[in-house]
């Protein structure tokens, strides 16, 4: 359950937030443009998830919502693998600040937000996407920002974690999925198996919650199922 911003509203937030800035001696990457974006990005928002950490989007985590029956992970997917496509999705315009986005081409000067659609070849999976061999989840990159810098950025990168939400979201591409909270749940893996999840402020740190490894997140994967109890009330989650 959430609460999202008018986009207008969003998007100048977004505007007005300060991009990484090179200081002297150093150079940006477009890596660095694109995760300052979305970083902006994730801050311009205002939600609240069901989830409080990122070990909470695995399957070994069940919800009981107001006493319902527990279900695993919110139908979460998470994912581990490698960057091998990236393309230009659609852009949306919002006329009149309208809650629901009209596709228009990817670079038509109306569009408020585009998508950039990832592929990525799977490593290790769990929850809705265990099996699969690639996924494709859309990157959302707002106007204001140089989307060609931001493309650039994603074929940049090598191994990635993402957390999925549903599909369907785009008529364009059915099949495509949403990144979990909104866009947050989306970093990289180093090559010693560090995690970081770069779409949120301080690289996620405090989500991850001490899952900040391959290893540890394996270990979290394996575990029991353990049946988390909140009750909601006017939109406020309390665990109980």
């Amino acid at each position: 359950m959430r609460k999202i911003l008018g986009i207008a509203a969003v998007v100048a937030a977004i505007g007005a937030a300060a991009f990484w800035a090179a200081q002297p001696g150093q150079t940006r990457s477009d890596a660095d443009y694109l995760f300052a974006h979305l970083q902006a990005r994730s801050g311009a928002q205002d939600a609240v998830w069901l989830e409080s950490s990122f070990a909470e989007m695995l399957p070994s985590r069940q919800f009981s919502v107001n006493g319902s029956l527990a279900t695993a992970g919110n139908k979460n997917g998470v994912v581990i693998g490698s960057v091998v496509a990236v393309n230009p999705g659609r852009g949306y315009a919002h006329p009149d600040d309208a809650p629901k986005g009209v596709e228009v081409a990817f670079d038509a000067a109306d569009a408020l937000w585009r998508t950039v659609d990832v592929t990525v070849a799977v490593e290790e999976s769990w929850g809705r996407v265990a099996g699969l061999s690639k996924v494709t989840f859309a990157v959302i990159i707002d106007r204001g920002a140089d989307a060609d810098t931001a493309v650039d950025g994603l074929r940049s990168l090598g191994k990635v974690i993402v957390a999925l939400d549903r599909q369907g979201r785009f008529d364009y591409a059915p099949d495509v999925y949403s990144i979990g909270h909104s866009g947050d749940l989306f970093g990289t893996v180093d090559a010693a198996g560090g995690i970081k999840l770069n779409a949120m402020e301080d690289e996620g740190a405090e989500f991850l919650a001490g899952v900040d490894t391959m290893a540890e997140l394996r270990t979290e994967a394996v575990k029991t199922p353990t049946v988390v109890a909140v009750d909601v009330v006017d939109g406020v989650f309390t665990r109980v």
